[in-house]
């Protein structure tokens, strides 16, 4: 069989999905290595295509694979399945609040007072990974110190965050700043009597 090679593919990127699943455009593909005078091309079906990993990178190789040749000597042929491309993984964004709702009584400062009972809910990611945020994260603050509702604000370094059972912090942007609903309640004002 003539061996027959593709050129003018490119892949696609992506954001982490935590699989190796990749996409080639085939599109403007032009078959090389056709005997001329015959008429053959790229089969309908497509093909499937994978990254060399499943983590977050700049210049991936891609491969494909299961692309086929329809015409009427396409038998002759063998195609090359698609290789030699790249493509990138983004990091995907992590979704961090704080949800615990941190509540003091007003003391006149914008200090979290009880870090211990801070909780952090953590979204966007990929089935079957966790992360969670350390209640001891950095920055704690409200952003007024006068009682009523309030957002509390905190600046967590990545030391701050920890990873699960097969999951790397390297596949997220992790969020050097996250914010949620707090209180400060009003002190209590006592008031004595003074007699004659």
């Amino acid at each position: 069989l003539a061996s027959v090679t593709l050129s003018g593919l490119t892949a696609n990127g992506k954001t982490y999905d935590g699989t190796t699943v990749a996409t080639i455009n085939a599109g403007s593909a032009t078959l090389n290595g056709v005997v001329a005078g015959e008429t053959i091309a790229l089969g309908t079906g497509g093909g499937s295509a994978s990254f060399a990993t499943a983590n977050a990178g700049t210049g991936i190789a891609v491969t494909g694979s299961g692309y086929t040749l329809t015409g009427a000597t396409a038998s002759n042929y063998s195609l090359v399945q698609p290789n030699g491309l790249t493509a990138n993984i983004d990091r995907r964004l992590l979704g961090v609040t704080i949800s615990s709702n941190p509540t003091k009584v007003y003391d006149g400062t914008t200090v979290v007072a009880d870090i211990s009972g801070v909780d952090f809910t953590v979204s966007n990611l990929v089935a079957g990974e966790t992360i969670t945020v350390q209640d001891s994260v950095s920055g704690l603050s409200y952003d007024s110190p006068n009682a009523g509702g309030r957002t509390v604000t905190a600046t967590p370094a990545v030391s701050d965050y920890q990873a699960g059972a097969n999951t790397q912090l390297s596949n997220y942007i992790l969020p050097t700043t996250v914010t949620g609903a707090g209180t400060i309640t009003p002190a209590p004002l006592e008031i004595r009597m003074v007699g004659n």
